[in-house]
């Protein structure tokens, strides 16, 4: 059996990030009775996931640049965080996939002019996290990073807040705040909400920044894929069809010197939202051909030799 996990897998072992969960391959295979348990990293399933894909199918284009076969490929999707990986060719003459952690890394803000709003973003997250030196990217590019941007936005301009659009986000008075991230998106998409509009537009372009730093350190000429739950249900200001014209493009190419190399970077939607089951069904066919020697081990799985 093969499972995805939210989290880094060493050892067959991986503590989930965002539940605090400890999960034991080898103790799950124990107690089930089955002869192996293999764990992976959620968005290494989701890697796997972008090899079954009939790309002219089930992806929309998002910058239309030739695919060099066989060139690293990259993959990056907002859900409840924000999961990075990336592809290379290997032994066995397909791709492999490298989870990383890069949701994890520094949220650079971003300006126009004079204007600070993303600085304050940035600031106020410190505080609410109470963070001494750094906010995660995943805490502005997730679903709950959506719920973040929001609140700072009613935070700074009360006086813009929908009462209407404001409760459906919390949810109802006597239950605990659900700090919805979709009441946002159905406000801004129906127009009904300035700042839920304004929330979407930082979230979109904030995701194509840092589609753009994926886009650099991997140099994925095989293909960026842009996935995950939340991205599938913020299609229309992703692709530009709501919000601000072209943002998340826009922010993925404004890299000063080096634009020209992200124009030449495929850039592909991915319409489905299951590609952590596609993926993971693909990772299991592998390895049950590599126990039976029909195929040559991956090199991809974390050991105490590798951390």
């Amino acid at each position: 059996a093969c499972f995805a996990v939210a989290g880094v897998v060493v050892d067959n072992t991986c503590n989930l990030v965002n539940l605090g969960w400890r999960m034991d391959g080898d103790e799950i295979c124990d107690k089930l009775g089955f002869a192996q348990v293999h764990l992976i990293n959620d968005f290494e399933a989701q890697g796997y996931g972008i090899l079954t894909l009939d790309v002219d199918q089930e992806c929309e284009i998002l910058n239309d640049a030739p695919v060099i076969s066989g060139a690293p490929m990259a993959v990056l999707g907002a859900g409840t965080g924000l999961g990075e990986a990336f592809l290379t060719t290997g032994h066995n003459g397909d791709y492999e996939v490298w989870p990383t952690e890069g949701g994890h890394a520094e949220f650079a803000p971003r300006q126009h002019g004079s204007d600070k709003l993303q600085f304050e973003l940035c600031n106020y997250l410190m505080i609410k996290f109470s963070a001494k030196a750094r906010i995660s990217v995943e805490r502005i590019v997730s679903g709950k990073g959506i719920a973040n941007i929001y609140q700072f936005l009613a935070w700074k301009y009360p006086d813009k807040v929908s009462k209407t659009v404001h409760r459906e986000f919390l949810g109802a008075v006597d239950m605990h705040a659900k700090n919805d991230p979709a009441a946002i998106v159905q406000a801004a998409r129906s127009g009904e909400c300035e700042l839920a509009t304004q929330a979407m537009d930082i979230f979109t372009s904030a995701y194509g920044a840092e589609a753009g730093v994926l886009a650099l350190q991997y140099m994925p000429f095989g293909g960026l894929f842009v996935t995950g739950g939340v991205t599938c249900k913020t299609r229309d200001f992703i692709t530009g069809e709501k919000g601000a014209e072209q943002s998340f493009m826009n922010a993925f190419l404004d890299k000063g010197r080096v634009t020209p190399m992200l124009m030449r970077v495929p850039v592909f939607l991915v319409k489905g939202e299951d590609m952590g089951e596609r993926g993971i069904k693909l990772k299991a066919i592998r390895m049950l051909r590599e126990a039976h020697n029909s195929r040559m081990p991956s090199k991809g799985h974390m050991c105490n030799s590798c951390w």
